[in-house]
């Protein structure tokens, strides 16, 4: 069962107008000082209607804003009635069948009844009700329909249809009443509050990809028959947006008069040259290859799945609970530069100068994180906090709360430059430079957690009691589903669908 938007209104009392009876003189028998509008319609007062015309503001659909608020007069909202009552410090608002609609939230912060199932066209009677059903007086309101704020006196509600709008579609929550700080509310009679929709929680955004690493130069040739000109070493491969995954450089060729090839240099992060070639003699020597590793770096941790929503204790709001963000992936290291090979020297051959090792390449960058995605919107009925509520004779309805959003997927790892070639002029003769290693491949960007289910609840309770109840009848619509996760154990949880909670 949902009301399209029952608005709920609290505080709207009515302005005085005279009857047969003066409630606090009349000494007729069986007639009392006060009439409180019952479930049984009863002029206990014997002033002519169900409540106090003393005490009472009248609203109806073909009422007036500028009007005195009377059975005669009535005013034409329950907000104006709401200000008409606190105005004239009166305790009661009489609201005239039909349907009500306000777009902002009402506020009763005193001592006033709400009080709805009036016939303004025959008399202002009221018809009999039996049970818990929807009355005919319907008011609708926004996301948050009506609070009741900081009310040491009692505070009723009856016969009276509240509902509120459903959350936006950005993960909005919808609370047909907000109660805080008051302590005796009470509804009764027939009345029945709904909450509309909670809206659904964005997806988290995707990481971006890492940048690639550039390859590291080949190395420069040596001389054959000239000993001190060796080949220099290749330049190393930088990445700008990780510099930590720049490559080592190539090592140069050997000389007189050790004619012994340079290591090459080690990457950023570590991964070791090749070591330069000796030799004595004529006999040629090639250089090691510079280190290189041939796994990707590690991906980044999952973002965690969200567990629950709560209601915010400043705003008494409902804060969905978001899923965590991943985290980036790791930078891939650096190729180590290749050694540079040796010179040869010896009675038998020319001396000659080394070939120079190639750089080594850049690693990738990491992927960048997934988002975590936005918790679902919550659907309640009545928030309560730090407040006392009895319900008699009430029906509590909720919808479908929002769902989590899923967890954005995390952005690939760049790929490692490749190495650059050792030279290997007359290498027959002086022997290769060593190949600059290969970048490691970036790790993949962790996964964004899921956002939580939005909680559908009829009554969410805040340092408060748990209500009386008598002859209440909850109708809770389904909990939101949690946000997926690309990764394992990243999911949010499923909301709840429960009459009370936490």
């Amino acid at each position: 069962m949902r009301f399209s938007q029952l608005g709920f209104v609290a505080g709207t009392l009515a302005l005085v107008a005279a009857s047969s009876c003066a409630a606090s003189t009349d000494d007729r028998a069986g007639c009392l000082s006060v009439d409180e509008p019952d479930p049984d319609n009863k002029d206990d007062n014997c002033d002519g209607i169900d409540g106090d015309v003393s005490q009472a503001v009248f609203v109806a659909t073909i009422g007036n804003d500028l009007a005195a608020g009377t059975r005669d007069a009535p005013l034409r909202t329950v907000r104006a009635g709401i200000e008409k009552a606190a105005q004239l410090k009166l305790s009661q608002v009489l609201i005239a069948n039909g349907a009500y609609a306000e777009s902002k939230t009402l506020t009763v912060s005193a001592g006033v009844g709400l009080y709805g199932g009036y016939d303004a066209a025959s008399a202002w009677s009221r018809a009999a009700t039996e049970g818990v059903a929807s009355s005919g007086t319907t008011l609708s309101g926004p996301d948050v329909a009506l609070q009741i704020s900081g009310v040491a006196d009692p505070v009723a509600i009856g016969r009276i249809s509240l509902s509120s709008a459903d959350g936006d579609a950005a993960a909005g929550s919808s609370i047909a009443l907000r109660i805080v700080d008051s302590k005796d509310v009470k509804l009764f009679d027939a009345t029945v509050i709904a909450a509309g929709r909670g809206g659904s929680g964005a997806n988290g955004g995707d990481g971006e990809p890492g940048d690639d690493g550039k390859p590291g130069l080949p190395g420069s040739g040596g001389a054959v028959d000239n000993q001190a000109s060796p080949g220099g070493g290749g330049g190393a491969g930088d990445n700008l947006s990780c510099p930590d995954a720049r490559g080592g450089v190539g090592g140069k060729g050997g000389q007189s008069p050790g004619f012994a090839g340079l290591k090459g240099g080690d990457s950023n992060l570590g991964e070791l040259g090749g070591a330069g070639a000796s030799t004595g003699s004529c006999s040629p020597s090639s250089a090691k290859s510079g280190g290189q590793i041939t796994v990707d770096a590690d991906s980044g941790a999952t973002g965690k799945g969200a567990a629950s929503g709560v209601v915010d204790l400043k705003t008494y709001a409902f804060t969905p609970a978001d899923g965590a963000s991943g985290e980036d992936g790791k930078t891939g290291a650096g190729g180590g530069g290749g050694g540079g090979s040796s010179g040869q020297t010896g009675l038998a051959c020319i001396d000659g100068s080394g070939n120079g090792g190639g750089g080594g390449g850049a690693g990738g960058c990491g992927g960048k994180k997934g988002n975590g995605g936005r918790g679902g919107g919550a659907s309640i009925a009545v928030v309560l906090v730090r407040s006392g509520l009895s319900l008699a004779g009430v029906q509590l309805i909720t919808a479908a709360a929002g769902s989590g959003g899923a967890g954005g997927v995390g952005g690939a790892g760049g790929t490692g430059g490749l190495g650059g070639n050792g030279a290997t002029t007359g290498a027959g003769e002086i022997g290769n430079g060593g190949n600059g290693g290969g970048g490691q491949h970036g790790g993949v960007g962790g996964a964004g957690g899921g956002g939580a289910g939005g909680p559908s609840v009829g009554v969410w309770l805040v340092g408060s009691q748990r209500p009386a109840e008598d002859h209440v009848i909850y109708t809770i619509g389904p909990a939101g589903r949690g946000g997926a996760s690309s990764a394992a154990g990243g999911a949010g949880a499923d909301g709840i669908s429960k009459s009370f909670a936490p």
